[in-house]
């Protein structure tokens, strides 16, 4: 388990730092795909999980009863896994996929339903269930960055929701 966390930190490190040297050859960075610091970005995280969250009840009242346990629990040393993994979440699939698919092809529609279908697709792990519901939260997600070009708040958000998981295990 131990040996989990920390293969899930370092994927996550070395995807993000993947981005961080690609972007300057492509002459971005991060802060150009909205990674930045600002004193509302906590604010905004809070209210992005709040919505995440009431789109996910009611897509959950839409299909019914559902037996839908959380997460397997995890070590402790999991709690260093869900920054980077929620920046990994942020910067790679939400921002440099949507501004990568908006730019060419010229629609931030179809750059919301291709970030929200890739992220859907690699959480199917966790089961369909889990897989008809969290697609409303990430889509939550893709709108407000879509809206602000802002990954910070998103990330944060991100982060938030899983140290809750881990927090009520």
């Amino acid at each position: 388990r131990p040996r989990e966390s920390l293969y899930r930190t370092a994927q996550a490190g070395l995807s993000t730092s993947l981005l961080a040297y690609v972007l300057p050859r492509q002459g971005r960075s991060l802060r150009s795909i909205g990674l930045t610091a600002k004193p509302s970005d906590l604010a905004w995280a809070l209210l992005v999980l709040f919505f995440a969250r009431m789109i996910e009840l009611l897509i959950g009242t839409a299909l019914g009863p559902q037996d839908l346990p959380l997460p397997e629990a995890k070590p402790a040393l999991y709690l260093l896994a869900i920054l980077p993994g929620a920046a990994e979440d942020g910067l790679v699939v939400r921002a440099f996929l949507m501004t990568e698919v908006a730019a060419l092809t010229g629609s931030m529609a179809l750059a919301l339903v291709a970030s929200v279908g890739f992220q859907a697709l690699y959480h199917l792990y966790y089961g369909v269930p889990r897989a008809l519901l969290w697609p409303g939260g990430f889509l939550v997600s893709a709108i407000y960055y879509a809206n602000t070009r802002r990954a910070t708040p998103v990330i944060l958000a991100h982060a938030l929701q899983n140290f809750w998981i881990f927090a009520v295990r």
